[in-house]
């Protein structure tokens, strides 16, 4: 928006400033300064927060509606979460006593089926003790929601703090063109003597190849200039008699007053 970098910057908020439900906010700030006092301050123009999953829990919770998604905890497509079957329990307690069947027991846990369990540096077979827990455990998640929350008025107010000029020319905006009304004003000296009729057809031209031109028709170049100044449009292309003869304009730039002789036929590429 032409705002100077210098007056630009990030700002993240402290824990006491933030919502309950925010992980993390940030603020981009503008530097203005007071046009009474003339002090300097920061002003928060966009506000970027990030939710968590607050918002979708929480819409879930009142609405009854499963917007969340459900993820298998499950480590691997070729794991399954296994234990031990009572039956397995006995049969182990009589084969290698108490002790290794409560150690077996309690290797319970996602594992591929077929593996062998180990317990003190010993190898059981897995197939006849390890069975499949067909309940397989999942979680459900939800979205998170990044809030981008942005100021108009605060975003309009910093354009003309850093636009607005007031000199000898006037009062007129220096408009980054982004934020231009018109990328170009095409203005003939005079409306006779058929500049007017190549003003338009100048107008048409770029209008044509996607340029955003205005034709002013009053026909008074000073007071186009400053028409275009007022507006924040950075160029104005001015069509005079010269422009019959050669087919050429001159192209005047709004904060330097600078003006040079171009070709029509190159305002195409120019703009």
């Amino acid at each position: 928006m032409g705002i100077p970098s210098d007056k630009l910057r990030w700002r993240q908020h402290r824990k006491d400033e933030m919502a309950h439900y925010a992980k993390d906010c940030w603020d981009g700030e503008i530097l203005i300064t007071n046009p009474v006092t003339g002090k300097e301050k920061w002003l928060e123009i966009v506000g970027i927060a990030n939710r968590s999953d607050h918002d979708m829990r929480k819409h879930g919770e009142y609405t009854k509606n499963k917007v969340g998604f459900s993820v298998n905890l499950n480590l691997h497509p070729n794991e399954r979460k296994m234990k031990i079957s009572m039956r397995s329990f006995d049969k182990l307690k009589e084969e290698y006593g108490r002790e290794i069947a409560q150690a077996l027991k309690r290797k319970e846990s996602v594992c591929v089926p077929g593996d062998d369990i180990e317990v003190d540096k010993k190898k059981y077979s897995g197939d006849d003790i390890w069975r499949e827990v067909r309940d397989i455990e999942s979680e459900r998640k939800y979205p998170h929601v990044i809030e981008p929350s942005f100021g108009l008025d605060r975003l309009f107010y910093c354009i003309l703090e850093t636009a607005w000029k007031d000199d000898e020319r006037g009062e007129w905006l220096s408009l980054a063109e982004c934020v231009s009304p018109y990328d170009v004003v095409v203005a003939a000296v005079v409306k006779k003597d058929g500049l007017a009729e190549k003003a338009k057809e100048v107008c048409k031209m770029l209008l044509e190849s996607g340029i955003d031109a205005f034709l002013d028709e009053s026909g008074s170049i000073g007071k186009s200039y400053a028409r275009a100044d007022e507006i924040g449009v950075s160029r104005t292309i001015t069509i005079d008699h010269d422009s019959l003869e050669d087919d050429t304009v001159t192209v005047r730039e709004r904060d330097s007053t600078e003006q040079k002789r171009v070709a029509i036929s190159s305002l195409k590429d120019l703009f």
